[in-house]
């Protein structure tokens, strides 16, 4: 969907329309003009031997001089000529006058790429113009007036016929005074649809005067204001033909059809880019003159009616990015004289049209992602007129019928994503330009020959499909190729590089070989992805003949030797994918010169010395630095630390040492929390994920496990710099990354605290800082990080009470906090008034020692004096035992239960309560304990918020309530305590399935993780291996657009609930009778019900199938879980959906056992071989290996082959070792000759132990 002035239509849709029909439509237009302008041929023959008047010469060089000419479009607009002859100047004689008709300063580029720096600037009209007195026609299109104002003096060309203003980036309120240009027939005001200036239009009154208006463009301007009326001012033009309000934010009124239209002659109507919401108008019905209709993106919704049919003129149709549904009416195959139909991005949810036959005319056809189903009509193949079919982004399925490659004039074809099978056994397409297959499932080889025969093809995208065979040869012009996740095998063919590709992925295939020199034949290549083949050998030296190369990925490979330092060459250079491979060495300090690189993974290489300190000064652009799994030592360079767009740094598992710079508090992105695009970085990731065809993806540990992210990459802000050697303590200034999602720091030995900066990164996700030497308490602040899923403290020297509130309470994990024996709390079942505290703060103490205190009179009112109350066992000659010890189990410390200090004002307590109240209430957190839980925090909040029970306790504890008749089996019910306190306040806010949670009844709704088990052989799990798998799981319903309700159907009040969403249910229990609320279970907490969907049963969802692609790490074991994140089960309401679970199973095999990471294997040798020694052949993973057996070896010898089991998880080039249990065969027979050998052997011995006791 284009918009262009009438001038250029022509250009513009010659490959949408007839050329000839637009040609002639303009030829037509300006002619007639002309007439009326001249009223004779001689409209633009200059008659003149006196030239042009000297008042209108000067008033042109007025002109001249008050705008800017950075091209010199007006250099022969000088006083020695005639104006007549200057350059965009057209006079005409008219009674012996010669008079300035017309000014075309059209920018003469306006068909460059960059014609705004060729435009003209400056003032849009200057006043000398009003002395140009028969002006009739102005062209001012495609130049650059830097947002100024059309001035109200435009009212005053009274004799202007055309005007055009097209792109010319003015700005500012358009004047009522165009409505005194009486005469005008041609008027475009268009801007481009992402023009900066903001033009707004505040009436539309003033086109009641242009009677005569023939064209009439406001593109991009905002009619906000006059949207009420649009439809009555445009109808005042009886003489309109061409209206174009693309993206002007107007409303379609809905008038009955019995309004009169004076627009009757209507040829072309654009209305696209409008947010109408809203079905068809019915007087659109009546322009039964259009040839052109445009409704792109306009917001109609319901379906297309039968009065389409009244418009049988038409040739063009776009109704593509609406709310459209099906079925489409039999009437829009009657228009026999359609050219172009795009309905595309609709939900049809139809099997494909057979009507579409009807369309002998068809040239183009666009119906993709409109959820149509079912084969695709071999009948297609009759409309041989057809120049492009788009069927992408459907479920068609079956074969593509062989008629399609037989239509001779097509030469655009694309049918991805969808559910086409079998193979393709020849190409009839000579004329063809760009086929899309991606996303398939057609299997088989490529027709080599007839693929040879599309002479004409420039692109080429069979990704995702199911080929196999060696990889063909390729027409001679093709520009783009995408074959990557198929089975493609052998080598590289040379001839592939002698094409000039700009795009060349083979990625995720069965590649052999090494990559040749002649990779760097594709001068003008910019993309080159080889990754996850099986390509070895060196990455070749000739990279400075491959200057335009922008992304190179050649990870997940088996290449070994150095980076080239050709690769410095590559200027352009911005993703650099090596990871996974054998690459060993320095890192080159040519790669300095690639100073536009965005993405450097180096990971899991065998790379060694220092990380490069031109690192960064040099990569000033870098977003992503994954240097994990290599051999990197020495310090971490502070000037890393100055890579402001830094927003995910992998130094993991290395052998790095020193302390973390303190730099790493400037990292810019990290800083920030905003998700909007401000870094290049972040842009180029976005663009790239716009273009559907690009893999960019990073491998990240997180919570302990691997996952890839790819399509939301610019938003991931990592930090894991763990199993290094960094020492000293951890820098405060980490605390300023605020944006932070995942900080990694553990087995490392950093000392010190934790720092309480920590709690300001509100962003922060996970948190490992295990296997460390941290000591002191846990920051109360890290309560405060309510984005935190996964913490891990283990392995410290942490002591203290673990903080209580918050977010901590929902990670009730007791191993996060192993390792730590001088931690306590409720969670390691621990407590901290027991004397367990034994490196607990001063602070801490003084805490403790109140509360015993306060509760000493309790203590004696209740305690009856027990040996067991006093311990007098001698002093242990430790610095923590001072004198006899006084155990005491103390009362419940409300202020505690709050996690409140005693001296708290009463809002504070009150503030404190509603938190934990919110976090523990039934309805919400449904873990066992949660409801006791809730109680104690009631009754806790009961006493303290009352000051004369809050006195008591505070002197006397719990025996005080007690004896002043408040005892604590007389508290209220703590639920009527938690709705007094939240009445009136919305309830729980975002807290679904709570009393008073009305506003959130509606709220999406994650949907359920999907589980899949998978069985891998003994090799695959140990070496890793992707494996494509079909999942059925719950999608959204594309019927009902995931609502539940059967289309055209209006929800009602649910009759259980009465329209609130929850029931109240009575239960009797010891402290009362309670009241709970839940949700009610008739309407689902909707609070609606409505008439159940027909494809889906009201569910809203329907069971599919999907294919999907699984890389399965190295290392894996029967038990062993993968996280597919996004890919489980639709969500309801437009929830997200939840993730998929894949769980390994993994077939033993018949002669290796496995242990851990280790290979076990039981290997039997002869007696003999036993005693003397051999060397023999051992099955490993690896192959048959040579196993040296000592002389010597006894029964039951464990040898160790290193580095012959199975990879760390996560950790590929690191193995366990093969155990080979040597098991000695003894004979049970023997001959004589070797009994006779064995009998002189037993003599020999004796002999020999004889001699031994002498």
């Amino acid at each position: 969907m284009t918009i262009y002035p009438l001038k250029v239509m022509a250009t513009a849709w010659r490959s949408t329309l007839v050329p000839l029909v637009w040609l002639s439509i303009s030829l037509a237009f300006f002619f007639l003009m002309e007439m009326e302008v001249a009223g004779v041929e001689e409209a633009r023959v200059v008659i003149s031997s006196k030239g042009c008047l000297q008042r209108e010469r000067d008033a042109l060089l007025l002109y001249k001089a008050s705008i800017k000419d950075p091209s010199g479009c007006l250099s022969s607009w000088t006083a020695q000529l005639d104006c007549c002859a200057w350059t965009g100047v057209v006079c005409y004689n008219r009674t012996g006058s010669v008079r300035v008709a017309e000014l075309n300063l059209e920018n003469p580029n306006a068909r460059s790429r960059n014609w705004p720096e060729k435009a003209l600037r400056g003032e849009l009209l200057h006043p000398s113009l009003l002395s140009l007195t028969h002006l009739q026609s102005l062209d001012l299109s495609y130049n650059d007036f830097e947002g100024t104002q059309i001035p109200p003096l435009v009212g005053s060309l009274h004799k202007l016929r055309y005007l055009d203003l097209f792109y010319s980036n003015f700005g500012g309120t358009i004047p009522p005074h165009l409505g005194n240009l009486t005469d005008l027939r041609f008027l475009n005001l268009g801007l481009e649809c992402f023009n900066s200036a903001k033009v707004v239009v505040r009436s539309l009154d003033w086109l009641s005067g242009l009677s005569s208006l023939n064209y009439l463009d406001m593109s991009s301007l905002d009619l906000s204001a006059a949207s009420h009326n649009w439809i009555s001012a445009v109808n005042m033009l009886p003489s309109l033909q061409y209206l174009y309000l693309y993206d002007c934010k107007i409303n379609i009124p809905q008038y009955s059809l019995s309004f009169h239209l004076n627009i009757t002659s209507l040829e072309d109507l654009n209305l696209g880019g409008n947010n109408f919401s809203s079905s068809f108008p019915n007087w659109l019905w009546n322009l039964t003159s259009l040839s052109y209709l445009d409704l792109f993106n306009s917001g109609i919704q319901g379906t297309l009616p039968t009065e389409i049919g009244n418009l049988i003129g038409l040739t063009y149709l776009d109704l593509s990015s609406n709310c459209l549904s099906g079925p489409l009416p039999n009437a829009i195959w009657k228009l026999k004289h359609l050219l172009d139909l795009e309905l595309n991005d609709n939900l049809l949810g139809i099997s494909f049209p057979v009507g579409i036959m009807n369309l002998s005319s068809l040239s183009t056809l666009r119906l993709h992602n409109c959820s149509l189903s079912g084969p695709l009509p071999s009948e297609l193949g009759n409309l041989t007129n057809l120049d492009t079919i788009r069927l992408s982004h459907n479920s068609l399925s079956g074969p593509i019928p062989i008629e399609i490659w037989k239509l001779a004039n097509l030469n655009y074809l694309h049918l991805s994503d969808n559910w086409f099978e079998g193979e393709i056994t020849e190409f009839h397409h000579s004329n063809l330009t760009s086929l899309d297959l991606s996303y398939n499932k057609i299997n088989g080889t490529l027709p080599p020959t007839s693929l040879q025969s599309l002479i004409k093809l420039n692109f080429l995208n069979l990704r995702w499909n199911r080929l196999e065979g060696l990889i063909p040869h390729f027409p001679p012009h093709l520009n783009f190729l995408d074959l990557s996740y198929n089975a493609f095998s052998g080598t590289l063919p040379p001839a592939l590089f002698m094409l000039q590709l700009s795009y060349l992925s083979l990625s995720h295939n069965h590649i052999n070989g090494s990559i040749s020199s002649n990779v760097c034949n594709s001068h003008i290549l910019e993309h080159l992805d080889i990754s996850n083949n099986h390509v070895y050998g060196e990455i070749p030296q000739c990279w400075q003949e491959a200057q335009y190369l922008q992304n190179i990925h050649l990870g997940n490979n088996m290449l070994l030797g150095e980076i080239p330092s050709s690769l410095g060459n590559l200027m352009r250079l911005e993703f650099l994918h090596l990871n996974n491979n054998n690459l060993k060495g320095h890192l080159p300090s040519s790669l300095q010169n690639c100073t536009r690189l965005f993405v450097v993974d180096l990971g899991d290489n065998k790379f060694f010395g220092n990380i490069p300190l031109w690192i960064g000064q040099s990569w000033q652009y870098l977003g992503i630095l994954r240097l994990r799994s290599n051999m990197f030592n020495g310090n971490i360079d502070p000037q890393l630390g100055y890579l402001r767009d830094l927003q995910i740094i992998d130094l993991a598992n290395n052998k790095l040492s020193g302390s973390i710079p303190h730099s790493f508090g400037n990292f810019s992105t990290m800083i920030s929390t905003s998700t909007e695009s401000s870094s290049l970085f972040e842009e180029a990731i976005q663009l790239i994920d716009l273009d559907w065809t690009s893999d960019e993806n990073i491998t990240l540990v997180t919570k302990g496990e691997q996952f890839t992210f790819s399509s939301i990459l610019y938003l991931v802000k990592s930090i894991d710099l763990s199993n290094n050697d960094l020492t000293d303590e951890i820098p405060e200034e980490l605390g300023y990354l605020v944006g932070l999602y995942n900080l990694n720091l553990s087995r490392n030995y950093f000392r010190g605290k934790i720092p309480d900066s920590i709690g300001g990164m509100s962003s922060l996700e996970t948190l490992d800082l295990s296997f460390n030497n941290l000591s002191g308490n846990i920051p109360q602040s890290l309560s405060k990080l309510n984005a935190l899923n996964h913490l891990n403290v283990s392995h410290n020297n942490l002591s203290g009470s673990i903080p209580f509130g918050h977010q901590l309470q929902t990670l009730d994990d007791a191993s996060i906090y192993i390792g730590n024996p001088y931690l306590c709390g409720d969670i390691v079942n621990r407590s901290c008034f027991h004397g367990n505290n034994t490196n607990a703060t001063s602070e801490e103490h003084a805490i403790t020692r109140n509360h015993l205190a306060s509760s000493w009179p309790s203590f004696l009112a209740q305690a009856s004096f027990s040996p067991l109350l006093f311990n007098n066992r001698p002093c242990l000659k430790s610095r923590r035992c001072r004198g006899s010890r006084f155990i005491v189990r103390a009362d419940i410390d409300y202020y505690s239960v709050l996690g409140v200090s005693r001296n708290s004002s009463k809002s504070e307590i009150k503030s404190a309560y509603r938190k934990l109240a919110r976090s523990y209430h039934p309805d919400v957190n449904k873990d066992a304990g949660a409801e006791q839980k809730f109680k104690e925090i009631s009754n806790a909040y009961e006493v303290l918020s009352d000051d004369e029970k809050r006195s008591l306790y505070d002197k006397y504890g719990e025996a005080g309530l007690k004896g002043a008749g408040m005892g604590t089996g007389d508290f209220s019910n703590p639920f009527d305590l938690f709705e007094s306190l939240f009445e009136g306040m919305g309830g729980m806010g975002g807290m679904g399935g709570m009393g008073g949670a009305r506003a959130a009844r509606n709220r999406p709704m994650q949907g359920d993780d999907e589980s899949y088990n998978l069985i891998l052989n003994f090799k695959d799990a140990i070496f890793g291996v992707e494996k494509e798998i079909e999942i059925t799981r719950l999608e959204t319903c594309g019927t009902c657009d995931g609502s539940g309700a059967k289309p055209g159907t209006t929800p009602s009040k649910c009759s259980t609930c009465g329209g609130q969403g929850q029931v109240v249910s009575s239960a009797r229990t010891p402290l009362g009778v309670f009241q709970q609320v839940m949700t009610c279970s008739t309407c689902g907490g909707t609070g609606e019900s409505s008439t159940p969907c027909n494809t889906c049963g009201g569910d809203g969802r329907v069971r599919k199938s999907k294919r999907i692609s699984l890389k399965v790490p190295a290392g894996v074991d029967s038990g062993s879980r993968l996280r597919v994140r996004s890919e489980g089960n639709a969500g309801r309401r437009g929830g997200p959906p939840g993730d998929l679970y894949v769980f390994i199973e993994v077939l033993s095999d018949p002669v290796l056992k496995r242990d851990g990471t280790n290979i076990l294997y039981t290997c039997k040798v002869s007696y003999v071989d036993a005693i003397l020694g051999t060397t023999m052949k051992v099955p490993t993973v690896d192959g048959m290996v040579d196993l040296k057996i000592p002389a010597g070896t006894q029964p039951g010898t464990t040898l160790v082959m290193a580095k012959k089991g199975v990879p760390y998880l996560g950790k590929p080039n690191t193995r366990g070792d093969q155990l080979v249990r040597v098991q000695v065969e003894i004979p049970k027979r023997l001959s004589n000759e070797e009994k006779k050998l064995i009998e002189e052997l037993a003599n020999l011995n004796k002999a020999k132990t004889a001699n031994s006791r002498r």
